[in-house]
């Protein structure tokens, strides 16, 4: 007797839910979260739209979305959620799912963040000179980022030397430990 093998079709959300263990199907899309994100106005999508797309299906709509790229993890999205939707971690999830499958939304933002890991495993922490240099700005880009730099710099938030945490083998665990190289 020949046995026929059903393959579920993987979802989206079945894919985020192993990733984040985020309970994306508890939304009534309120838009709370899309309300209090501080980086609404620089997204494609919303975030209550990049739930909807990802409940929906919506697989290219959501992976080539800026959204998940511009999301600065401030957690906004997840505390506002009276659902206890950690969307900031679904945010997370999508940018996972983006790298697998080779084909991050924002080129640019998935080049900024792997020059950012570099460095950070570089030295165990951020160094922002260093990353300044690194990030491809046109010359009228850096012109008006030149005032804040300053700024910076005069408060001692900008350092012209790069500090070292002392254990970076503990980096180097971190780093290991998730399986970026």
């Amino acid at each position: 007797m020949a046995t026929t093998e059903v393959s579920a079709k993987r979802t989206l959300v079945s894919e985020l839910k192993e990733v984040t263990d985020t309970p994306i199907a508890r939304c009534y899309q309120c838009g709370k979260c899309s309300a209090g994100c501080p980086m609404a106005e620089e997204m494609d999508l919303l975030p209550h739209q990049v739930i909807h797309s990802i409940l929906i299906d919506r697989r290219d709509r959501v992976l080539t979305a800026n959204t998940p790229w511009i999301c600065a993890s401030c957690l906004m999205c997840s505390a506002r959620c009276p659902m206890d939707i950690d969307i900031a971690a679904v945010m997370d999830g999508l940018r996972q799912i983006s790298f697998r499958e080779g084909r991050p939304g924002q080129k640019d933002i998935a080049k900024f963040h792997d020059r950012f890991l570099r460095i950070v495993r570089l030295f165990g922490r951020a160094f922002e000179p260093m990353l300044v240099m690194v990030t491809p700005l046109s010359l009228r880009e850096r012109i008006k980022q030149l005032p804040l730099g300053a700024m910076l710099f005069l408060k001692g938030r900008m350092p012209l030397l790069p500090h070292r945490v002392k254990n970076r083998a503990n980096v180097s665990a971190l780093f290991k430990e998730s399986g970026l190289k």
